[in-house]
Protein backbone atom coordinates (compact mmCIF):
# COMPACT_ATOMS: atom_id res chain seq x y z
CA UNK A 1 0.00 0.00 0.00
CA UNK A 2 2.80 2.36 -0.84
CA UNK A 3 0.88 3.72 -3.80
CA UNK A 4 0.70 7.54 -3.51
CA UNK A 5 -2.89 7.61 -4.79
CA UNK A 6 -4.05 5.48 -1.84
CA UNK A 7 -2.18 7.74 0.52
CA UNK A 8 -3.86 10.81 -0.91
CA UNK A 9 -7.27 9.14 -0.72
CA UNK A 10 -6.64 8.20 2.92
CA UNK A 11 -5.64 11.77 3.77
CA UNK A 12 -8.75 13.16 2.04
CA UNK A 13 -10.97 10.71 3.94
CA UNK A 14 -9.37 11.65 7.26
CA UNK A 15 -9.88 15.34 6.50
CA UNK A 16 -13.55 14.74 5.60
CA UNK A 17 -14.13 12.76 8.77
CA UNK A 18 -12.92 15.78 10.78
CA UNK A 19 -15.42 18.09 9.07
CA UNK A 20 -18.67 18.15 11.16
CA UNK A 21 -20.80 19.04 8.13
CA UNK A 22 -19.40 16.13 6.09
CA UNK A 23 -19.90 13.76 9.06
CA UNK A 24 -23.50 14.95 9.46
CA UNK A 25 -24.20 14.44 5.74
CA UNK A 26 -22.69 10.96 5.85
CA UNK A 27 -24.76 10.10 8.93
CA UNK A 28 -27.95 11.41 7.30
CA UNK A 29 -27.23 9.37 4.18
CA UNK A 30 -26.62 6.28 6.32
CA UNK A 31 -29.85 6.87 8.30
CA UNK A 32 -31.74 7.32 5.03
CA UNK A 33 -30.45 3.98 3.76
CA UNK A 34 -31.38 2.27 7.03
CA UNK A 35 -34.86 3.81 6.91
CA UNK A 36 -35.31 2.73 3.30
CA UNK A 37 -34.28 -0.86 4.05
CA UNK A 38 -36.58 -1.04 7.09
CA UNK A 39 -39.48 0.36 5.06
CA UNK A 40 -38.92 -2.12 2.23
CA UNK A 41 -38.69 -5.02 4.70
CA UNK A 42 -41.94 -3.96 6.39
CA UNK A 43 -43.73 -3.60 3.06
CA UNK A 44 -42.56 -7.08 2.04
CA UNK A 45 -43.85 -8.57 5.30
CA UNK A 46 -47.21 -6.82 4.84
CA UNK A 47 -47.39 -7.96 1.20
CA UNK A 48 -46.68 -11.57 2.14
CA UNK A 49 -49.36 -11.49 4.85
CA UNK A 50 -51.86 -9.93 2.46
CA UNK A 51 -51.07 -12.62 -0.11
CA UNK A 52 -51.53 -15.35 2.48
CA UNK A 53 -54.91 -13.94 3.52
CA UNK A 54 -56.03 -13.70 -0.12
CA UNK A 55 -54.92 -17.29 -0.64
CA UNK A 56 -56.84 -18.46 2.43
CA UNK A 57 -59.99 -16.67 1.23
CA UNK A 58 -59.65 -18.15 -2.27
CA UNK A 59 -59.22 -21.57 -0.71
CA UNK A 60 -62.34 -21.15 1.42
CA UNK A 61 -64.35 -20.03 -1.62
CA UNK A 62 -63.10 -22.96 -3.69
CA UNK A 63 -64.04 -25.27 -0.83
CA UNK A 64 -67.56 -23.83 -0.63
CA UNK A 65 -67.98 -24.15 -4.40
CA UNK A 66 -66.73 -27.74 -4.32
CA UNK A 67 -69.19 -28.59 -1.53
CA UNK A 68 -72.06 -27.05 -3.52
CA UNK A 69 -71.08 -29.06 -6.61
CA UNK A 70 -71.04 -32.22 -4.53
CA UNK A 71 -74.50 -31.34 -3.17
CA UNK A 72 -75.82 -30.94 -6.74
CA UNK A 73 -74.32 -34.30 -7.73
CA UNK A 74 -75.75 -36.08 -4.67
CA UNK A 75 -79.18 -34.53 -5.16
CA UNK A 76 -79.24 -35.50 -8.85
CA UNK A 77 -78.24 -39.02 -7.89
CA UNK A 78 -81.00 -39.28 -5.25
CA UNK A 79 -83.56 -37.93 -7.70
CA UNK A 80 -82.29 -40.33 -10.40
CA UNK A 81 -81.57 -37.42 -12.71
CA UNK A 82 -79.15 -38.11 -15.52
CA UNK A 83 -76.61 -35.33 -15.85
CA UNK A 84 -75.36 -34.86 -19.39
CA UNK A 85 -71.74 -34.10 -20.22
CA UNK A 86 -72.78 -30.56 -21.17
CA UNK A 87 -74.56 -30.06 -17.83
CA UNK A 88 -71.58 -31.47 -15.91
CA UNK A 89 -69.27 -29.13 -17.83
CA UNK A 90 -71.53 -26.20 -16.94
CA UNK A 91 -71.52 -27.24 -13.28
CA UNK A 92 -67.73 -27.57 -13.18
CA UNK A 93 -67.21 -24.18 -14.85
CA UNK A 94 -69.77 -22.35 -12.68
CA UNK A 95 -68.85 -20.05 -9.83
CA UNK A 96 -70.38 -20.37 -6.38
CA UNK A 97 -73.47 -18.24 -7.10
CA UNK A 98 -74.39 -20.17 -10.24
CA UNK A 99 -73.78 -23.53 -8.54
CA UNK A 100 -76.09 -22.39 -5.72
CA UNK A 101 -78.74 -21.45 -8.31
CA UNK A 102 -78.42 -24.86 -9.99
CA UNK A 103 -78.76 -26.62 -6.63
CA UNK A 104 -81.86 -24.64 -5.72
CA UNK A 105 -83.44 -25.25 -9.14
CA UNK A 106 -82.82 -29.00 -9.01
CA UNK A 107 -84.17 -29.18 -5.44
CA UNK A 108 -87.31 -27.21 -6.33
CA UNK A 109 -88.10 -28.54 -9.82
CA UNK A 110 -86.46 -31.99 -9.75
CA UNK A 111 -84.81 -31.27 -13.10
CA UNK A 112 -81.75 -29.54 -14.44
CA UNK A 113 -82.21 -25.80 -15.26
CA UNK A 114 -82.45 -24.80 -18.91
Amino acid sequence: MNDPIFGEAKEALEELSQDPRARRLAEERWLGEVNYRLTVAQERREGREEGREEGREEGREEGRTHALREAVNRLCSRLNLDVTAKERERLNAAGPAEVQDILEHVALHHRWPD
